[in-house]
Formats: structure tokens, sequence, C-alpha cells
């Protein structure tokens, strides 16, 4: 399966067939592929924790190619963000999505919409930190981002985690 068409699906499988933001994007690829979807995805460590090229270039490929459209807004202090829709929503879904059957994709991506854009990139730089050695990810990562690491984002970042069946 092409990335472009797996990150269509995704962004289908969201309420209103709508991912807003770009770095909300990349985490939950990243971390639906902690689960098991297998995009193929390769990951580096960024600012805003893992982050995939291949990722970014694939939502430019589907926005190019017409599966998404994707609108830039302005934001708080006219920090801009950015939108991904669904062109057709009458997107035909396959039952199997990557490694994952379409339900399985779906609770994983219910269980995020509980969860604020900085509590995905908490939880998701915890696993990647784990996933390449760290043995305290979490004192790591409240050294990282001090500002956005909150004792409440970080336990709400572990209970994504826990929710998603990543630990």
């Amino acid at each position: 399966m092409e990335l472009q068409n797996l990150l269509s699906y995704i962004v289908a499988l969201n309420t209103d067939s709508r991912v807003v933001g770009k770095t909300r994007l990349q985490k939950m690829i990243f971390l639906l592929d902690q689960c098991g979807l297998e995009s193929n995805s390769r990951y580096s460590y960024h600012y805003y924790g893992p982050y995939s090229a291949d990722i970014a270039e694939a939502a430019e490929d589907a926005t190019l190619f017409g599966c998404l459209e994707f609108e830039e807004h302005s934001g708080f202090y006219n920090i801009p963000y950015g939108t991904y829709e669904v062109s057709d929503k009458n997107l035909h879904i396959p039952a199997n999505i990557g490694s994952l059957d379409k339900d399985t994709v779906q609770r994983k991506i219910n269980i995020m919409s509980n969860y604020s854009a900085i509590e995905l990139e908490l939880a998701a730089t915890i696993q990647y930190l784990r996933k390449q050695g760290s043995v305290n990810a979490i004192e790591e990562v409240k050294q990282l981002k001090p500002a956005k690491a909150t004792d409440s984002r970080m336990a709400r970042a572990r209970s994504l985690l826990l929710e998603m069946g990543i630990s």
C-alpha cells in the first residue's frame, strides 16, 4: 500500500475526515506504527519528537494527487497551522490498512482523538526514546521539553501509551 493512500485512509477515519496539524498527523502515524501498522516510514528525532520525511512527502503527494486537501490557517499569535481533509468523503477504506485491520486502526484513532497534540507529541517522544534505548525516557522527555512536559501532560501521555497497548 502506498504511503499517500495509507495517510488518506487514516485521515478519513478521523472525525469529519479531518486531521488538524502536520505534527498531529506525524505522531498519529508514528504511534500507529508502534501498534503494528508498518507504514515503513523512517523516523528521526526532531524538535517535536519523532519525525518522518517519508510521511511529510507522502502527505504532500496525497495533496498533489487530490486524495487530501491541505489548508493553512493562522493560529494564535499568527502562527500558522494546517488541516488535512479527505477530498472524497465517500472514500472506500479497505479492510486492512498497512498491517492492521481497519477496526483496530479506527479504535486507535478514537483513543488518540481524546488527547491533545502536545500529549501525542510527548507520548510519541517517550516511545521513540525507548526504542532508541533510553533507560529513562520519561525523565529525558522532561529535560528535552520542560515547558510541555508538565506532570499532568506526562501522566496523560503515559495513559495514552497504555490505552494504545504500547509500553
